[in-house]
């Protein structure tokens, strides 16, 4: 199941909080026995909603939905879209001055930082690195890994 929570918890509520959306993402994470996918992007960035649209794919939501759990926050922008707690959390995380978004973290159950991505992969040599991250947590088998991922790897070539 992708659990793409953050962005707003109703029409026109505030939107959730960091704690609230890593508070769902740590408990079904415990509960699926997988690793998390946080994605840090803005609203107005095409390339983070294009790399968020790459996430639920046909092609690529079964290899995500059996070895991720997926959430996001928006640490900038309105205060009904942004996430409260979210540009602190990100900074927390980030382990360089590499300030630019989207921006992918793979977390387990506990909130430890695994393995990180910065940006929009726009060269083969940048999708292969997202694609070998996301191999390495995955809970899949080394061949349905390679069928999925090169799904993935076929949508950021065309997209770009």
């Amino acid at each position: 199941m992708l659990l793409f929570i953050g962005v707003a918890s109703g029409q026109n509520n505030d939107a959730l909080s960091k704690d609230e959306v890593m508070s769902r993402a740590f408990e079904e994470a415990e509960k699926e026995n997988k690793h998390i996918i946080l994605i840090f992007h803005t609203n107005w960035c095409d390339y983070c909603n294009m790399y968020i649209d790459a996430f639920s794919t046909e092609e690529s939501k079964i290899f995500f939905d059996r070895s991720y759990i997926i959430t996001s926050l928006i640490p900038m922008g309105n205060e009904n879209i942004k996430n409260e707690g979210a540009m602190s959390y990100f900074n927390n995380l980030l382990d360089n001055d590499n300030l630019g978004f989207p921006y992918t973290f793979i977390l387990d159950s506990e909130g430890n930082k695994l393995e990180e991505y910065s940006g929009y992969p726009t060269s083969l040599e940048r999708i292969n690195s997202l694609i070998s991250i996301l191999n390495k947590f995955s809970t899949l088998e080394k061949e349905e890994n390679e069928l999925y991922l090169d799904y993935l790897a076929e949508y950021f070539m065309i997209m770009d």
